[in-house]
């Protein structure tokens, strides 16, 4: 049974406290028990993942470098398994499970009343070009919604916010691997996200052209008073099973 998970530097102050409370797992601690790994970031975490002598699980949550991640994931495939992620490339002998394994507990993200703003998550002030602030700055004088734009901040209350106060929700990022926890949260609130994303999530709508985006934005906008039913039923994993070492055989 995995009884321990390490959750990468990079994301562990905003995830570690609500996975391991709703998987009932402590922090890494052992380098023999059981082990999920959360997140692959550098060179660090490589070494720490490929050292450690238990049996262990990689789901990796991104990386700025994927070609570098591709080259990674090669050399742990012969001692670990995997989570299936789309971003990542698993060699054909790789151990990967189609599991979708949820970082937090998203109960508290139910359908509601739309609202009539546009939502946009930027990460933080560093990132914020990278998250498409380029293009929000477009958008925001093509439509008549008020756009809210959000940062990382540890204790804010983001549905209340922002969330119960939108219609739709937009993922910019370039790379279309960036702000997922937030679109499965306004998913599981009726939400779509637009998005250049790949991975065909049930949340996720794909756009074009800058052009296509704002007539999709316009489309969403219709359901505006409206309570639109989760789009993420069945979408995740609540149950236990795949901290059973058997599960990966």
């Amino acid at each position: 049974m995995i009884t321990q998970a390490y959750i990468s530097r990079r994301i562990r102050r905003r995830y570690q406290e609500g996975f391991l409370k709703l998987w009932d797992l402590k922090p890494y601690n052992s380098e023999h028990e059981p082990t999920i790994f959360i997140g692959m970031y550098d060179d660090v975490e490589f070494r720490q993942i490929k050292n450690h002598k238990g049996f262990k699980v990689l789901l990796q949550t991104g990386s700025r470098d994927y070609n570098q991640n591709d080259k990674y994931i090669q050399m742990l495939t012969p001692t670990t398994h995997f989570v299936d992620v789309f971003y990542c490339h698993f060699p054909r002998t790789a151990k990967v499970k189609n599991v979708r394994i949820p970082m937090k507990d998203f109960s508290d993200f139910k359908p509601n009343v739309l609202g009539d703003k546009i939502y946009v998550y930027l990460c933080n002030e560093k990132l914020k070009e990278r998250y498409g602030y380029k293009i929000v700055q477009k958008i925001t004088r093509a439509v008549k919604h008020e756009i809210l734009i959000a940062y990382y901040t540890k204790g804010v209350d983001y549905k209340k916010l922002y969330y119960d106060r939108c219609f739709v929700n937009l993922n910019l990022s370039p790379s279309g691997c960036g702000g997922f926890t937030t679109a499965y949260e306004l998913g599981y609130m009726g939400r779509k996200s637009l998005t250049n994303s790949t991975a065909g999530y049930p949340m996720f709508e794909q756009f074009g052209c800058l052009d296509d985006l704002i007539d999709k934005i316009n489309i969403e906008s219709k359901k505006i008073g409206t309570i639109q039913p989760s789009l993420m039923d069945g979408f995740h994993t609540f149950d236990n099973s795949w901290k059973n070492i058997n599960f990966w055989q």
